[in-house]
Parts: structure tokens; C-alpha cells; sequence
């Protein structure tokens, strides 16, 4: 079982091996004749619709870069941490990864051996749960974030380390948090961390809605503390989903095995992507509170429209609905997903997210126009209200 800094047994067995790595830098040549890539100088034709708009963000956008990703991206992130984060950052500490969910996985088959523990606190993001699974590893549910608020800071160090035991090896955390729109403040990362590091354990921050807190509130890195690997990706604040596109961010020796790994899973992020997004990363700090506060004031439609008595998320791109407050403890949210598909609504149940949220939904205020997602916000506030009169 591997502990901080140690690293899984099945990972270990491949960090050895010379496959996907670039004897082109080690060559003394000037310019060394590349016949290590199996890939084409000659790139596509006009059988390729916009090759000439891809050939004009990268002479290159066709070929293989490197697995780690390449030296633009890789800085023009690094300088994003500096500005935004005040955390200086070496091109060695990221890792271009193809979207998030590829470099959580890489991250996952690292650090887990099998039969492992991965405290998992719920709600969460699903896919998660599933990449422990498929690795051997073991997620461990603990109910949390939807109480984030209501906690302390030594409560929810508390409530952590009560849920740590022998096989425990990963802790994976994700603020603001993707369903419940909770935010953990800078003292309860502190102190949650500072149970990690007792505990030795590896520590994935993920990062996705990085910038995306409302109401003056702020996201911080916790990519500060040397223990944690922090995960992002291009998918929510800069609206690429499509490019499937992410980073990991740690200390040199992790960002080289995790790439190690993901050599043999994914090979590379596309080198197309890649080009296409490091011009919005290098201008971020100009355009992201333009689409913070277009998000904010979705957000406040959609719970307006709602007409419901909840608390607005802090962050995130979503509302998560206790539906038991309205219709009672035993309320099952599949019934409301079935109901509202019948409003022409689509929402996601609250088992998706954890065991114990069998009576939530979820519903995205970012996924459709403004004018839509109010219009079915109308329709879930109506059908609540119309289902609790009924069963009242």
C-alpha cells in the first residue's frame, strides 16, 4: 500500500522504461532527424475542412507533442499560477493531460494499489468512484460537502479523519464542489490538509471550477501545500468542453510519473487543443470576471425562478436540491427525474452523487440559454410545489 511520497506497485513497474520518452533533447546533433514517432510529416489535405484554419494556431497541430504536453501551454499555465495563485510554477510541475477525467485517472492508478481506500466525500462527481473501481481501489463514501457551511473547521478535519483507517492511501477533494456548489474557506483547507500530512496520505485538489466563486467569494489553490496534486481542466471556466483538455499541477517528481502512466493510457493531449487554448490562458486575468459575473447572475435567475427557500450556491455550475424538504424523508429523486422529464426538463438524480442523496436532483443553470434554463427552472419550482400539495 503506498503512502506519501510512495507510489503505487503497478506504476512502479512501468517508470522505468524508455517508451514515449524525447531522446530528441538529449541529442548533442543541432538538429536531430526525428524517426523515433510513428506519426506524419506530411500533414492532411483539403479532405480536412479547416486545415487551414488549424495550421494558422500551430505548425505542428497535426503531429504528436510531447506526452507531457507542450512547452507553450505548459508556461503559459505556469504563469497563470504565478499571477492568479501567487504560487510560482516550473513548466516540470504541469502535465498536459486529455480533459481532466483522463489526468484523474492516471492519478488514481499512480498512487492506488489494489484493495486500497480513497476517501471520496460526497455528493460527488461520479466519475470518480468508477476510476477507483476500475483500478482495484476501494472509494470510500463520506457524507460532507452539502454540510460544508454549517462545519467548522476542526469539525470537518473531524469528520475526515474519523474516516481514515489503515487502507486509507488517497483523500480527493473537490471545491467548489461539483454538486452541491459548497466552497470550503481557506481555514478548512488548511486544517483538512494538515490531516492528510499526519496521516501521510496523497492529496488530488480537483480544481475544475478554479475561479468560479460568487458573491465576492474567492478560489485559492491548495496547490500551496507541497503534498497536493492539484487537477483542472479547460471544460468549465474556459467553456472548452469539446477540446477535452486538462492539467495536472504538482511537485517535478509526481508531474514525471503521473506522465509516465498516461504515456500508456492516453499517449498525449491533442496538439490542436493545445494551441487553440494557450492565447485564453496567457489573457485570463482579463476576460474570467466578465464570465464569472455572467455566471453569477445565471445562477440568480435560476434560483429566482425557482421560488424555492434554498441557499444560492457559492460556486460551481449547479443547484442541488434536497427534495425531501418539500416531500417528505422518504422522497426518491428518480421519481422527480421521471416526473420533470414529462415537464421537458432533464435533471440528474441525487444517487448518481452518493448513497446518501437517494432524495436530491441536480440541474445545470450553465448547460442551455439563459431563457431556457429560467423556463425550466419555473417548471422543477412548479412540479415541486405542485407534488407537495398533492401529497400533503
Amino acid at each position: 500500500m503506498p503512502r506519501n511520497p510512495d507510489f503505487a506497485a503497478r506504476a512502479r513497474s512501468i517508470l522505468a522504461g524508455d517508451f514515449g520518452r524525447a531522446p530528441v533533447t538529449a541529442s548533442t546533433a543541432p538538429d536531430p532527424v526525428r524517426l523515433h514517432i510513428g506519426d506524419s510529416a506530411e500533414g492532411p489535405g483539403p479532405e480536412l475542412p479547416l486545415v487551414d484554419e488549424l495550421s494558422s494556431v500551430g505548425e505542428w497541430w497535426y503531429r504528436y507533442p510531447a506526452p507531457v504536453g507542450t512547452g507553450k501551454l505548459r508556461r503559459a499555465l505556469a504563469g497563470y499560477y504565478a499571477t492568479a495563485h501567487a504560487l510560482e510554477t516550473t513548466v516540470d510541475e504541469i502535465l498536459i493531460t486529455p480533459g481532466a477525467t483522463a489526468g484523474l485517472n492516471s492519478l488514481v492508478h499512480l498512487l492506488c494499489d489494489e484493495g486500497d481506500e480513497v476517501l471520496v466525500p460526497t455528493p460527488a462527481w461520479p466519475l470518480f468512484s468508477g476510476m477507483c473501481k476500475l483500478a482495484g481501489a476501494k472509494p470510500i463514501e463520506l457524507p460532507l460537502h452539502h454540510e460544508v457551511d454549517e462545519l467548522s473547521a476542526d469539525e470537518l478535519a473531524h469528520r475526515i479523519e474519523s474516516a481514515i483507517t489503515p487502507r486509507t492511501t488517497l483523500l480527493w477533494l473537490n471545491t467548489p464542489n461539483n454538486p452541491s456548489g459548497t466552497l470550503m474557506d481557506a481555514e478548512q483547507c488548511a486544517a483538512v490538509l494538515k490531516v492528510a500530512r499526519r496521516h501521510d496520505l496523497w492529496v488530488i485538489s480537483d480544481e475544475a471550477y478554479d475561479g468560479m466563486a460568487f458573491d465576492g467569494r474567492s478560489t485559492r489553490t491548495m496547490g500551496h501545500h507541497p503534498d497536493v496534486i492539484v487537477v483542472s481542466t479547460f471544460s468549465k471556466m474556459h467553456r472548452c468542453a469539446g477540446l477535452r483538455l486538462g492539467w495536472i499541477r504538482s511537485r517535478p517528481e509526481v508531474i514525471a510519473a503521473a506522465t509516465r502512466v498516461a504515456t500508456f493510457q492516453n499517449y498525449s493531449a491533442s496538439a490542436a487543443a493545445q494551441a487553440l487554448v494557450e492565447p485564453a490562458v496567457m489573457t485570463r486575468a482579463d476576460w474570467e470576471p466578465g464570465v464569472r459575473a455572467s455566471l453569477q447572475e445565471r445562477r440568480d435567475a435560476f434560483v429566482a425562478a425557482l421560488d424555492l427557500d434554498i441557499r444560492p450556491p457559492a460556486g460551481s455550475y449547479f443547484v442541488f436540491l434536497d427534495l425531501r424538504r418539500w416531500l417528505g424523508p422518504d422522497f426518491d429523486g428518480a421519481a422527480a427525474v421521471a416526473g420533470l422529464l414529462q415537464q421537458g426538463v432533464c435533471v440528474t438524480a441525487g444517487i448518481e452523487f452518493g448513497q446518501d442523496f437517494k432524495g436530491w436532483i441536480r440541474a445545470c443553470f450553465a448547460s442551455e440559454s439563459e431563457e431556457s434554463t429560467v423556463t425550466a427552472a419555473r417548471r422543477i419550482g412548479a412540479w415541486i410545489r405542485d407534488r407537495a400539495s398533492h401529497d400533503g
